[in-house]
């Protein structure tokens, strides 16, 4: 494959291949719209148990400024009070060069959803996203993707029945300040026009924060909302919270669980609290990726380097607001930000450090990334690996 080859000559590691599994168990009490072109018409979801797994497998080729990915997920859902569903969508996706602090992506998808009640229905979808980042410091970026999907709805014959356009916008401030805690403030709008139904529409702000600590992740969001819905001759206002717990059991494989939370505040055409949900879900998520190193690549540009008794660690990082580096050097307590160079998606920093033999981790986005490829690595406690630095005496700090 040389146009491959060729493609991937200055992204070191290229992925090509990943996939990662989600299986897991939990409880959904009157979880109630699943944005279906004729929300007049859907009942109430009751209390239920389900089961989900979903699968996403994925690939991409990495130019020097551009970004190619293929996506496929599936997901499974079933309830004996609520019937079950079965949903499978392909996207394709491109990310764009970064000019300056913007970063932009682009991509197109299609799927099919199944089964949501009883008789059999479901509906086909085909749209389309665009998203654009603003770097505005090392810490701080704002956010925006607007979604546009056509939703055709058919019945348990095949038979088309009505057609929605669903518009979804989200914007979000986050500031990072460290690679251990970031704090946001997200705000998402969702408006549907339905063939026979009339307009759907919600809106939904309110503040986020995650944090990380070794091996854990916790996410709290908590916001506060306006529901119409046309069709019905529905105006509701919400408040709810939403909270997200994983934990890293092995390199390859985390453990979750999250719990979300809605009701209404003040509502005006509801005879019952339809529009409450309440959703626990525990399980696990498994990683896997593939990797793809041309033989030509700048793989030496990311050895460590000596001179004039300081170390130069470089980082090939695509796609990514900030990028870190941690170490024994100081026993792993301070995180010191790389920069990014000419070349897109190659990070550096110049350090100071004693003779010895030190091991690092670089973050990305708060997230640790694999060591590159080459460098001397050793495993870590956690099922990973660290890169390794071995530094003597006239080559560090005096």
């Amino acid at each position: 494959m040389p146009w491959l080859a060729g493609a991937t000559a200055y992204a070191q590691p290229a992925a090509i291949g990943s996939a990662e599994v989600l299986a897991g168990a939990g409880h959904d009490s009157n979880m109630f719209l699943q944005i279906t072109p004729d929300p007049a018409a859907a009942a109430p979801l009751v209390s239920g148990w389900f089961g989900r797994v979903a699968p996403a497998l994925s690939g991409a080729l990495a130019w020097p400024s551009w970004r190619l990915g293929l996506a496929y997920r599936l997901d499974y859902r079933g309830s004996d009070a609520a019937g079950s569903m079965l949903q499978h969508e392909g996207e394709l996706s491109l990310a764009m060069p970064a000019l300056g602090g913007l970063r932009s992506w682009l991509g197109v998808s299609v799927g099919r959803f199944d089964a949501y009640r009883f008789p059999e229905e479901g509906f086909w979808l085909a749209g389309g996203n665009l998203g654009l980042r603003i770097e505005i410091t090392s810490a701080l970026r704002l956010s925006a993707a607007y979604r546009l999907d056509r939703r055709s709805t058919t019945d348990g014959a095949g038979t088309l029945a009505s057609t929605s356009w669903l518009n979804q916008a989200d914007g979000r401030l986050s500031y990072q300040p460290s690679a251990l805690l970031a704090v946001g403030l997200a705000s998402s709008y969702l408006r549907m026009n339905s063939t026979g139904a009339g307009v759907f529409s919600m809106l939904r702000a309110g503040p986020d924060a995650e944090i990380q600590w070794g091996r854990l992740e916790a996410r709290l969001a908590l916001w506060g909302g306006h529901l119409d819905d046309a069709g019905v001759g529905v105006h509701d206002t919400q408040a709810g919270a939403s909270t997200w717990l994983l934990a890293r059991i092995t390199g390859d494989l985390d453990g979750f669980a999250s719990f979300d939370w809605s009701a209404s505040v003040t509502s005006a055409g509801l005879a019952t609290d339809r529009y409450a949900r309440h959703v626990f879900l525990a399980g696990v998520v498994g990683h896997i990726t593939g990797k793809f190193t041309p033989v030509f690549s700048a793989a030496d540009d990311l050895f460590p380097l000596f001179q004039a008794g300081r170390v130069r660690l470089r980082a090939r990082v695509e796609q990514a607001g900030d990028v870190r580096v941690i170490g024994s050097w100081d026993a792993w307590a301070e995180s010191t930000p790389l920069r990014a160079t000419g070349q897109p998606g190659l990070w550096e920093v110049w350090l100071d450090l004693p003779p010895g033999t030190h091991r690092y981790r670089f973050l990305a986005d708060g997230r640790a990334v694999a060591p590159p490829d080459g460098v001397r690595t050793l495993a870590d406690d956690f099922g990973g690996r660290d890169a390794v630095v071995d530094v003597t005496e006239g080559q560090g700090t005096p």
